[in-house]
C-alpha cells in the first residue's frame, strides 16, 4: 500500500519548511508539501482499489475515479467497498473545504510566486512579504531586502488568510494523518 508513503512525502516537505528560510527555495517546498498533502486521499483510493477485488483491470485502476469505484462496488454489491467509498467521499469533501486546499489550488495551479511570500519567523495575518526591487544577497536574517505590505501589490501576492501559514500546514498534516489512521482502524487494513 502506498498511502503511508505519500503521507511521509508530505511530512518530509513539511519538515524542510519548518527549517527553511531561503526565499528562493521555500516556495518549491511549500508547493511540494501542498501537492503531496492533497494527494494522500487520492493514493488511499488507489490503495483500496487494490485491497477490494472489484474486477478492474490494472490499466483501468490507474484512471479510476471515486464514481468508478462506487459503480464497480455497487455492481458487485460489495458492502465493505461501498462503506469505504462513502467514508472516502466524506473525507475528500472535508479536505476540499479545508483552507489549505484553497491555498494549494492557488499556489500549485494559479499564482506560483517567484519568491516566498512568507517566512516562518515573520508571517503575520496582516503582512505579506514581497522582495524589494533592490534585493541584497542573503544575509544573517535570511530575508533581506523584503518590505512588508498589507495590500495586494503584485499579481504574485498570495492573500494569507491564516495567522501563520506554516502552522496551518502543520494542522493540515495532522488532520490528514488522523484520516489515514482512521482508515486503517475503520477498515482493518495497513496502509
Amino acid at each position: 500500500m502506498d498511502t503511508r508513503f505519500k503521507l511521509e512525502e508530505a511530512r518530509y516537505f513539511l519538515k524542510i519548511l519548518t527549517r527553511l528560510v531561503d526565499p528562493e527555495k521555500s516556495n518549491f517546498y511549500l508547493s511540494a508539501f501542498l501537492s503531496a498533502w492533497r494527494s494522500v486521499l487520492d493514493v488511499t483510493l488507489f490503495d483500496f482499489i487494490k485491497y477490494y477485488p472489484l474486477g478492474l483491470s490494472e490499466e483501468s485502476q490507474l484512471k479510476i475515479t471515486d464514481r468508478d469505484f462506487w459503480v464497480a462496488a455497487n455492481a458487485l454489491n460489495h458492502e465493505e467497498a461501498l462503506k469505504f467509498i462513502k467514508w472516502w467521499r466524506q473525507k475528500a469533501d472535508m479536505i476540499r473545504k479545508h483552507p489549505l486546499s484553497k491555498e494549494r489550488n492557488k499556489i500549485v495551479h494559479k499564482e506560483y510566486p517567484p519568491r516566498i511570500l512568507y517566512a516562518p519567523s515573520t508571517l503575520s495575518s496582516s503582512a505579506v512579504y514581497m522582495p524589494s526591487e533592490s534585493m541584497e544577497p542573503a544575509g544573517s536574517s535570511g530575508f533581506p531586502g523584503a518590505i512588508p505590505v498589507t495590500t495586494a501589490v503584485s499579481p504574485f501576492t498570495i492573500e494569507i488568510k491564516f495567522p501563520d501559514l506554516l502552522e496551518e500546514c502543520k494542522r493540515g498534516f495532522d488532520l490528514m494523518e488522523s484520516i489515514v489512521n482512521e482508515a486503517e482502524k475503520e477498515f482493518s487494513v495497513e496502509l
